[in-house]
């Protein structure tokens, strides 16, 4: 399926996407605005404080690389869509605190228990997508078997 990744209509969040797409080198780094249509067996997973989380599988999935003819992406992804609470009217102030997490987990990870600089991500976001019904704001992570981030680096590396 052939479409446009583009921009949201919401400033704040299209700000912060081309804030990615030109302050970040590694082209993995970059997020994108993601149509929900793009979303398949969206399935509930858990609550807390400020959000929802759901498993879904992104029909297009994400960029996997860039050749001459185009992008090329990893087909039918498994993921997860973070919907952050009552994020409909988001301001530039509360998308701030994500833009910080962004930049560092773009350029410090984790590498045999020691955290680098520019190897791999720390935490991925691929990009955004928009609750059709709410209109919140959903943030498009990878989603690990074991669980959240913490179980994650508790399990996968141990």
């Amino acid at each position: 399926m052939a479409y446009n990744y583009g921009l949201s209509g919401n400033k704040i969040i299209d700000d912060f996407i081309r804030y990615t797409q030109i302050n970040l080198v590694n082209k993995s780094g970059k997020m994108e605005y993601v149509p929900y249509e793009q979303f398949k067996n969206i399935e509930f997973i858990a609550e807390g404080g400020f959000s929802k989380i759901y498993k879904a599988t992104w029909i297009d999935g994400p960029v996997k690389s860039y050749n001459s003819k185009g992008t090329v992406r990893t087909q039918n992804y498994t993921v997860v869509l973070k919907k952050i609470n009552d994020s409909k009217n988001i301001t530039s102030k509360e998308l701030n605190e994500l833009k910080v997490f962004y930049k560092f987990s773009s350029e410090y990870t984790r590498y045999n228990g020691i955290f680098s600089f520019n190897n791999v991500n720390v935490g991925k976001y691929f990009g955004v997508t928009q609750d059709p019904n709410s209109q919140d704001i959903m943030i498009i992570m990878p989603y690990y078997d074991s669980g959240d981030l913490i179980h994650y680096i508790t399990e996968d590396y141990s």
